[in-house]
C-alpha cells in the first residue's frame, strides 16, 4: 500500500489569501491529492510492464485506487496499492505479485487446492508447466486447459464451485471423437508425477508435480514509481486547482 501524503508550510499562504479562499483550501489540496495518487496508480501500472514478462491485462490492472481510497475535506490522505485480492475464475493477483515484491514463497494456486482435495496431488507437492505444455500469449497454461484436466480428473468441482466433473457419457462420447484424454500415472508407473495428455498413441506431459515450493526473488520494487510520480506532479496538480479556486474567488 502507498499512501499520498503532502506535508507544506501553508500559513504563510494564508495571510495573502482572503476568507473565502481559505475556507476552499481543504477542497484543493482533496482534489489535489486524488489527482496525483491517479498519476501514482498510473505509474505503477506502468512499472508492471516493465519488470514483468508478458503480463496479462488483470495483472496490468492490479494496482487500483478505489474510492473509499480517496481524499477527502476532512481527511487529506489518499492511498493506492491495494493489489487486486480477487479474480473471477482465476488466481487474483495479490496472491503472485506479493511474493515477487517481497520474495519468498508463493500461494497455493487454485487447481492445487482443488487437486489436493481429490487426492491427485500430495500435501507437500506443487504443479509447474511442463515444457510441453502448451502456453497462451502471456506465457501461462490457458485457464480452460486446467478446468478440463480438473474436470477429466474429477477435480473440477472443488474447483469451478459447479457440476464441471466429467461423467461417464461424456468420457465414452469423448473416446469415440478422440479427443485428447487427460491422466496421473500411477504411484509405481516409471513417467515422473505429473498430468500427463495422450493423444492416440503419442503421450507428452503437461503439469509436472514438484516436492520444492516455488519460490520467488524480489524483483517489482512496489512504491517506487509511485513516489517518483508524486515528486513530479502534486505541484502542478496543486497550483491547477488552487488557481481556478482563485480565479472565482
Amino acid at each position: 500500500m502507498v499512501k499520498v501524503e503532502i506535508t507544506s508550510n501553508i500559513r504563510e499562504l494564508q495571510r495573502s489569501i482572503t476568507l473565502i479562499q481559505r475556507d476552499k483550501l481543504p477542497s484543493v489540496m482533496r482534489n489535489a491529492l486524488n489527482d496525483v495518487a491517479m498519476d501514482a496508480r498510473d505509474a505503477e501500472r506502468a512499472a508492471i510492464a516493465v519488470h514483468f514478462d508478458r503480463p496479462n491485462p488483470l495483472t496490468k490492472k492490479a494496482v487500483v485506487f478505489p474510492a473509499a481510497w480517496k481524499a477527502t475535506k476532512d481527511n487529506l490522505e489518499a492511498r493506492i496499492g491495494a493489489l487486486r485480492d480477487h479474480a473471477s475464475g482465476g488466481t487474483p493477483p495479490a496472491n503472485y505479485l506479493a511474493p515477487n515484491i517481497f520474495g519468498g514463497p508463493r500461494r497455493v494456486k487454485r487447481s492445487e487446492r482443488a487437486m489436493r482435495l481429490a487426492g491427485i496431488l500430495a500435501a507437500d507437492e506443487y504443479i509447474v508447466p511442463a515444457k510441453a505444455a502448451p502456453l497462451d500469449s502471456y506465457g501461462n497454461v490457458r485457464a480452460s486447459l486446467i478446468l478440463q484436466i480438473l474436470s477429466q480428473l474429477k477435480a473440477a468441482e472443488t474447483s469451478a464451485g459447479y457440476m464441471a466433473n466429467e461423467t461417464a457419457r461424456s468420457r465414452k462420447r469423448a473416446s469415440k471423437r478422440r479427443t485428447k484424454r487427460y491422466f496421473v500415472p500411477r504411484p509405481d508407473h516409471p513417467l515422473p508425477r505429473g498430468v500427463y495428455e495422450r493423444d492416440g498413441r503419442s503421450i507428452r506431459a503437461i503439469l509436472i508435480f514438484v516436492k520444492n515450493e516455488p519460490t520467488y526473488s524480489k524483483r517489482y520494487p512496489f512504491g517506487e514509481a509511485a513516489e517518483r510520480a508524486v515528486r513530479a506532479h502534486f505541484e502542478r496538480r496543486y497550483a491547477l486547482h488552487f488557481n481556478r479556486i482563485f480565479q472565482r474567488a
